[in-house]
């Protein structure tokens, strides 16, 4: 009986582990393309990476029916309550702070197309010092950040006069 739970949650891993990637591949794919199609041609920028960004969703697939099938073989039903196996599954191999600085991390790459790349920058690290360090040494955090941009605009915007929106 403990090896059958065990090869479901192995099941249910990978498949979680294959979703989070396809999700990521789609991502880059929408990213890359729209760097072809800014730049369109064989030499654009975004050519390369869209066609590697399908080749890893077309892999996702794979592997999606390839462990379906290994899986179905033996005739097994996953779970009876499979979002609530997916929801243990996610908080076990995936700490509060890993998954929280991840979606920060993404929501950072939005907000510099939204926003400016120095506002963007100062959010994500003044957050991420604030959620880390659990809302104490508030001064620190905004010295820190404030800092960081700071020399990051001396760096890249004075000293070597790339303008960065």
């Amino acid at each position: 009986m403990e090896k059958q739970t065990i090869e479901k949650n192995l099941a249910i891993r990978e498949y979680v582990f294959i979703i989070i990637l396809t999700v990521f591949s789609i991502a880059a794919i929408i990213a890359s393309a729209k760097i072809w199609i800014a730049h369109s041609g064989t030499n654009s920028a975004g050519l390369f990476p869209t066609i590697v960004s399908v080749l890893m969703l077309l892999c996702c697939i794979g592997a999606l029916i390839g462990v379906g099938k290994e899986y179905h073989k033996k005739g097994e039903k996953a779970t009876d309550k499979p979002l609530l196996t997916i929801k243990i599954l996610l908080g076990t191999e995936i700490p509060f702070n890993t998954f929280f600085m991840m979606v920060f991390t993404v929501l950072y790459g939005v907000f510099i197309s939204v926003l400016n790349f120095y506002v963007a920058t100062a959010i994500f690290l003044l957050g991420s010092i604030i959620f880390l360090y659990r809302g104490r040494h508030l001064l620190r955090a905004f010295l820190v950040s404030a800092g960081t941009v700071a020399a990051i605009y001396v760096i890249i915007d004075v000293i070597f006069n790339l303008k960065l929106r």
